[in-house]
């Protein structure tokens, strides 16, 4: 098949959507011939990547399908004011205007069989690429997540407003035509999460597949983990941006509980972010500040290797879509503690890491130390549970199955077209057949 993929956020050997972005070119690019849409600066990292590794399958009988690449940005005069996360709605939204227009214009000399819009993923931004006559798969998208309400004490009024600002727009985009008609002209949706797909439209939910953006390439990363290191103390670790969404001050808390308990315990924070100063902070005042540790942001590859000798993962946040990172510590072994809410309830089961359930701000503290304290003690079951969770990832979160699965969707798709234009064709034959019987003369 030909598929046209729409990929705004898509950049090798990255994490969040540009990773997912490049990892969903790689499967559909083993079955299907492939043309991406994405935005010109990434062309540098996507050329140097694709010049060290070209893109090969680990089954050598397939061969990879050509990948046709087309950079498009704005004008610099529209995107020289797109400084970090300050206008990037309104840039992606025209983005989507102009990558929509060339793909029309693709359409015309290829003649897509497929368009799949990848990235950016809120399931509350309207994707534009519906307006063309192509069978879209849109997704997969998340982003609804909701906040836990016995959390709001745990924020700032300013963040607590941001909030419940965040809420009300979200809501009020299901009322948003353009969304609805991009949920009614999606042939398949990939919903990350059951919130997400309960946030769209009745009408779309039956057509919606419940299947998270990330991935992770179990057979080339986890065999390195069966080296772990062997040390002393107990070894906690947090990865994501230093954002009030995050939690990172529930875990600060809960840690300071551990480490009453556990003197020789550690805590490693990896991500920068906006509340950095009030964090480090936070952990002078509990009297933690000498077992924390702050390593800013780290290359991917830096962050996975951290992870080999990282005994437990702690991934407090409020409210996320299914989290690469989680998923990255399950896959080398480690066991997750997470609050039961959002994606990583998801990803995380009984037989491979601790949810907590969230109640007050309190009780939820006192829920992540106890489960700090309990895998603390107990390393045989953080080995077990660091075992399941290995597996959970090999039979779930694989790039090559996931690869497989979109695959079938994908031909899925085209039977049921194709049966479409026979029926119409049939219909329109009938009825040609019909007005030619009245209009001939009988003879007598």
């Amino acid at each position: 098949m030909k598929v046209c993929v729409a990929a705004y956020a898509c950049e090798p050997d990255a994490g969040s959507e540009p990773g997912v972005g490049w990892n969903w070119v790689r499967q559909i690019a083993r079955f299907h011939e492939v043309w991406v849409l994405t935005r010109a600066n990434n062309r540098t990292a996507i050329e140097t990547a694709l010049t060290q590794k070209p893109f090969s399958p680990r089954d050598q009988m397939h061969q990879m399908h050509p990948v046709h690449w087309i950079y498009f940005d704005l004008p610099v005069w529209l995107r020289f004011w797109k400084k970090g996360r300050r206008g990037i709605h309104l840039y992606y939204l025209l983005w989507q205007l102009g990558a929509a227009c060339i793909a029309f214009r693709l359409h015309r000399r290829v003649e897509f069989n497929l368009l799949q819009h990848v990235t950016l993923s809120p399931c509350w931004f309207p994707s534009l690429f519906s307006f063309l006559s192509i069978p879209l798969v849109w997704g997969p998208v998340g982003g609804v997540e909701p906040l836990p309400r016995g959390l709001l004490p745990e924020l700032s009024i300013r963040d607590a407003l941001h909030e419940s600002w965040q809420w009300l727009l979200k809501r009020a985009a299901r009322l948003n035509p353009l969304l609805r008609l991009t949920a009614k002209r999606a042939a398949v949706i990939f919903a990350q999460t059951p919130a997400t797909r309960d946030y769209l439209p009745r009408s779309a939910q039956k057509k919606t597949c419940i299947l998270p953006a990330i991935g992770f390439s179990v057979n080339a990363d986890c065999q390195r983990a069966a080296n772990r290191q062997t040390h002393s103390g107990l070894h906690v670790l947090s990865v994501g941006r230093l954002i009030h969404i995050k939690g990172f001050a529930l875990g600060l808390k809960a840690f300071a509980v551990l480490s009453h308990h556990m003197p020789d315990c550690t805590y490693t924070i990896i991500g920068d972010g906006p509340k950095k100063r009030a964090l480090q902070q936070l952990a002078e005042h509990l009297g933690i500040s000498e077992k924390v540790r702050f390593s800013g942001a780290l290359p991917h590859a830096e962050v996975l290797e951290t992870l080999r000798t990282t005994d437990v993962f702690l991934q407090p946040s409020f409210r996320d879509p299914p989290a690469s990172s989680v998923m990255e510590a399950m896959a080398m072994g480690t066991p997750v503690v997470c609050l039961d809410s959002g994606g990583p309830a998801w990803q995380v089961t009984a037989e491979t890491g601790i949810k907590v359930a969230v109640s007050t701000r309190e009780r939820t503290v006192s829920g992540l130390a106890q489960a700090l304290i309990d895998l603390g003690q107990n390393a045989a079951r953080r080995s077990a549970l660091g075992r399941a969770a290995q597996l959970r990832v090999r039979e779930h979160f694989d790039w090559e199955t996931k690869g497989q699965q979109v695959n079938e969707i994908y031909r899925e798709i085209r039977r049921q077209i194709m049966n479409q234009k026979v029926c119409h064709a049939i219909q329109q034959t009938s009825a040609r057949l019909g007005r030619t019987y009245v209009r001939t003369p009988t003879r007598s």
